[in-house]
């Protein structure tokens, strides 16, 4: 299962320089045990990976977003909080991936709900980082549809 895990004290994922876990000295790993929860293995820089030492992690600090397994126009996958165009028949339409109830959705921000299928993502950003993405203008009309 891929995933990224955002910190809600950072403000930036772990994986992005901005995240602090990481020093001259050691390094933060992030993983999920068998139960899904997040697990920190703290490792001396270019020490061996079988002295890690196991920290807690308050989860209640950090969001996972699993990975829907599909990729953005872009060429980069698509994972839960990312604010996603989509063309919806004769309009476009914006919404957030989410994943719920063993799927994974759009929620439009006009509050329809859409199921997550195949098909062709503009990737916008991150709901984390730009909230007000949702608030872009949407184009009404995607060209011809048929009819005369």
């Amino acid at each position: 299962m891929k995933y990224r895990i955002w910190s809600k004290k950072s403000e930036c994922y772990t994986h992005e320089p901005c995240y602090p876990g990481s020093s001259l000295h050691c390094a933060s790993n992030y993983y999920l045990d068998s139960d899904g929860n997040l697990v920190d293995f703290v490792t001396s820089i270019g020490g061996n990976q079988d002295d890690a030492t196991k920290s807690d992690v308050n989860q209640e600090d950090y969001i996972i977003e699993k990975c829907t397994g599909f990729k953005a126009t872009n060429g980069e996958y698509l994972y839960e909080g990312d604010i996603v165009e989509m063309p919806l028949g004769i309009k476009t339409t914006i919404g957030r991936v989410v994943y719920e109830h063993f799927g994974f959705m759009i929620y439009e921000r006009t509050g329809g709900v859409l199921q997550f299928v195949q098909r062709q993502y503009n990737y916008l950003g991150n709901y984390n980082k730009n909230k007000e993405i949702l608030n872009k203008p949407v184009k009404s009309d995607n060209g011809p549809v048929g009819g005369h």
